[in-house]
């Protein structure tokens, strides 16, 4: 049996760049910034501290798959340092840089991009 969730899965878009992370969801008003991270470059442990956040967050039920949004070097960082449960939610990983872009542009990208 099929339940709310299953039918309706809840997806974070995670757009990193170097300097920060920013976690959007698609809600009511399309897609918006529900979280977001700073000092990705700034700390050698972050990849860590990120991970372990979004394992609680899975373990809370407040998510259920990810796509991953950053450019090539960010997404090897996140690969190298993500354990298997965070990338047993992976459900696509984009290599794109959006560093320089108004947030305003950034959601009409994903508006245009993911469709979930």
């Amino acid at each position: 049996m099929q339940t709310w969730a299953t039918q309706h899965p809840r997806v974070w878009v995670i757009l990193a760049e170097k300097a920060q992370a920013d976690i959007w969801s698609r809600g009511a008003n399309g897609f918006e910034v529900i979280a977001g991270v700073k000092g990705i470059s700034d700390s050698p442990r972050f990849e860590e501290k990120f991970s372990e956040w979004l394992l609680s967050a899975r373990d809370q039920d407040a998510l259920d798959r990810i796509i991953l949004i950053a450019p090539e070097e960010i997404l090897r960082i996140f690969w190298e340092a993500m354990p298997t449960d965070v990338l047993a939610c992976m459900a696509a990983e984009i290599p794109k840089d959006f560093s320089g872009l108004s947030q305003s542009e950034r959601k009409k990208i994903l508006e245009k991009m993911i469709c979930v």
